[in-house]
């Protein structure tokens, strides 16, 4: 065969392969059934946007990240630091005579109520020692964040210990990843962990193709061995970095689970599942913790929010609550946990 002939015969191969997936996509789009099980809700899970870059009004403005999906800005508001974390300024190295603890967690944390309690707790106690508590909370952040954050930014800034603010989707196992729009970054939770793991995912196609979100879906099952996903075993995997971690540096951790602030009968099958699974994950993984459900009563939780409708944000009084119980523990375990 020829030259002319062989581009002759790639360009029809080319041709056909685009008519197919064109039918395929119509088939998909036009039959029913087949469109309703593969519809891109079901496997993509829209969060509010973060606020927007362009927005001049936003609080808290956040940038995507190819480590994380999403970060916050550096010195995008008033109280954020150069390190795009919430608080005062800090240097790498510590000043003498200071007790640096590092605080991962998601948007409970970046509330930062429980955090400013803890401090001033801890700095009124009769010692030389000057606590320092970096706030590393970043809404939507869940359990895989806290890991690859304190595996590559995190355990640079020497801290003497860590804190880990729990709830109750952290330890869910799809992953976020962030995309622009014209209106900013937003966020999106993709039930696919495997293929996003190994770069092969294009969120514009896997919204808007049938025939690749399809594929996506059949490759994540290849890659993961399973058509189930093991979210405890997913939150084990991540516990055992943060630990290995923390291990090697010696230095203590310590977590705290917040529940949602609602009855736990109402709670929905899901959030039951992901309340035990970060309860086994941590006692397997050989981390403490605090339940917080211990503290926050049930029959009080509804005057413990933040704002009526939303029963994941602790008020002020809520974070002061748990602020306590926590406060308790470290000090009844200072000579582990401040050595």
């Amino acid at each position: 065969m020829n030259m002319q002939g062989i581009v002759k015969y790639f360009s029809l191969l080319l041709i056909s392969i685009i008519v197919a997936l064109i039918i395929a996509e119509g088939i998909f789009y036009l039959v029913p059934p087949l469109k309703e099980k593969y519809a891109a809700e079901l496997f993509i899970t829209k969060f509010s946007p973060l606020q927007w870059l362009d927005n001049p009004n936003a609080y808290y403005k956040f940038r995507s990240s190819n480590l994380l999906g999403h970060e916050r800005i550096p010195n995008s508001a008033p109280n954020i630091n150069s390190y795009g974390l919430i608080g005062d300024e800090f240097s790498i190295k510590k000043p003498k005579n200071v007790f640096r603890i590092l605080v991962l967690g998601d948007s409970i944390a970046a509330q930062n109520y429980f955090i400013e309690f803890l401090k001033r707790k801890l700095n009124n106690l009769p010692t030389q020692t000057k606590f320092e508590i970096i706030n590393a909370g970043i809404g939507s952040y869940q359990l895989w964040h806290y890991a690859r954050f304190l595996k590559y930014k995190g355990i640079k800034f020497n801290p003497d210990m860590l804190l880990i603010s729990f709830s109750l989707d952290d330890a869910r196992i799809d992953k976020c990843t962030c995309y622009k729009t014209e209106k900013g970054f937003q966020i999106y939770s993709i039930l696919t962990p495997e293929v996003l793991n190994k770069g092969l995912f294009n969120i514009f196609l896997f919204k808007h193709s049938y025939v690749y979100r399809v594929f996506i879906i059949a490759l994540e099952r290849l890659l993961a061995g399973s058509d189930q996903y093991d979210s405890e075993q997913e939150a084990i995997d991540n516990l055992r970095m943060i630990k290995q971690i923390c291990q090697n540096v010696k230095i203590p951790v310590f977590g705290f689970i917040w529940p949602a602030l609602i009855y736990f009968e109402h709670y929905t099958e899901w959030e039951k599942r992901q309340y035990y699974t970060l309860i086994n994950s941590l006692e397997y993984v050989g981390i403490d913790f605090l339940d917080l459900s211990e503290f926050l009563s049930e029959e009080e939780r509804g005057s413990l929010r933040e704002w009526e409708h939303d029963y994941v944000h602790p008020s002020k009084k809520g974070h002061q609550i748990a602020g306590e119980a926590i406060f308790k523990q470290l000090m009844e375990n200072y000579s582990k946990f401040f050595k």
